[in-house]
């Protein structure tokens, strides 16, 4: 009996030791939970607090993009004007496009000196030294229509050969048609009038090559009209 009841109070310490072991785990396991939670809500600030540098990274490359593509298309160009290919991959089409797209076309129109005066001494004679200009372009550019409408009594184009016959002078001659490349650069020098002539000089300049020459016109008033009777060389 006795060593029944020894028995018996084993079994109940060995129960009431076993129950105290888990109630002292218990707080460790919670422990470890909250440990864990709070690693994370320490992840969670970290990656906030590096979002707003990556936006402001990703806003600083939108904005600098403009910059940087304008930079492209000026170093493809540098290129291709020393003969190279381009390979950053903007192509000059691109460029172009861009360049209408943001106004800032850089291209200029160069001066070839056939631009007409605006003043003169003889302000009369001005409306005549415009026409001796129209009538160089319209010789570069084979206007025969506008050169006919112009031509005085006694001058005639041959459109077949492009050039002038001038009889009503002193002595009949022909002259061909200039071209911008013969003029170069014109230069107006002077007008003057006599018995009804209006006589307009012009210099043609090859700086390239140092030469030049004079251009006189002779024109006369027909039917109201100003018509050159006469165009040669001076020398």
């Amino acid at each position: 009996m006795k060593k029944g009841i020894v028995i018996f109070m084993s079994l109940l310490f060995l129960m009431a030791v076993a129950a105290c072991g888990n109630k002292e785990e218990a707080p460790a396991d919670k422990d470890q939970t909250t440990d864990v939670e709070e690693a994370m809500e320490d992840d969670v600030e970290v990656e906030n607090e590096e979002d707003p540098q990556a936006n402001e990274e990703t806003d600083e490359t939108a904005e600098s993009g403009g910059t940087e593509q304008v930079k492209d298309c000026d170093e493809n160009a540098a290129t291709n004007t020393n003969g190279g290919a381009s390979t950053s991959g903007s192509s000059a089409a691109d460029c172009e496009e861009d360049e209408k797209t943001t106004g800032t076309n850089t291209s200029e129109a160069k001066a070839d000196g056939w631009k007409k005066p605006d003043k003169i001494d003889n302000m009369n004679h001005l409306e005549i030294v415009h026409l001796a200009y129209d009538i160089f372009e319209a010789q570069d550019k084979r206007d025969y229509a506008f050169l006919e409408s112009i031509a005085a009594e006694g001058t005639t184009v041959d459109r077949k050969n492009n050039k002038f016959k001038f009889e009503n002078v002193t002595y009949p001659f022909e002259m061909e048609f200039f071209t911008k490349e013969d003029l170069g650069e014109l230069e107006f020098r002077y007008t003057h009038e006599e018995d009804g002539v209006v006589y307009v000089g012009f210099g043609a300049i090859d700086y390239e090559n140092e030469s030049s020459f004079v251009v006189d016109f002779e024109f006369v008033k027909e039917g109201g009209k100003w018509k050159m009777r006469s165009m040669d060389i001076n020398k």
